[in-house]
Formats: C-alpha cells, structure tokens, sequence
C-alpha cells in the first residue's frame, strides 16, 4: 500500500464565507490539489498521464465528515493516497 502523502495549505478570505469559515464546497477543491499534488510527486502530472498513457486518475468516491470548520488563515493539511489502481 502507498504512503500517506500530505498537503499543506492556508486557507484565504476568498475561501470563506461572511463569517470567515470555510465554504463547504471548498474543502473539495483542496482535495483535488492534494491530489494533483501526489501524482507530482510521483513525477507524473495528469496531462502527462492522459497524453502518454491514455490514462485518467478519476474519484470514484468522496465522503466528508466535518470535524471542525476551517477559518481565515487556518493552515490545514491534506492527507490523500492512492488507494488502488483499477
């Protein structure tokens, strides 16, 4: 099995609502960078995969529990994997 990768990023007003608390939607968006970032790491990109391997990494499924909300200038970590390849 693979290695936990880990994101980190800060959150910005931009991601927020009035009240300066992570939009719900967003947290996807920083799934999507983390997972972009992984396959970076791995010395691919998602263009690189599709031009030369004819190959898509596509979510099959995405749960969210909201533990506790994200606020302006939080820095939060991603932790994402590949959890299987077919």
């Amino acid at each position: 099995m693979m290695k936990v990768f880990k994101y980190n990023l800060k959150v910005y007003y931009e991601d927020t609502d009035f009240g300066g608390i992570v939009y719900h939607a967003n947290y996807l968006k920083y799934f999507e960078r983390a997972r972009s970032e992984l396959i970076y790491s791995l010395g691919y990109s998602n263009k690189k995969l599709l031009d030369k391997h004819n190959v898509l990494i596509a979510v099959k499924t995405c749960n969210v529990d909201f533990k506790k909300p994200a606020k302006f200038e939080d820095k939060i970590t991603v932790f994402t994997k590949i959890k299987s390849n077919t």
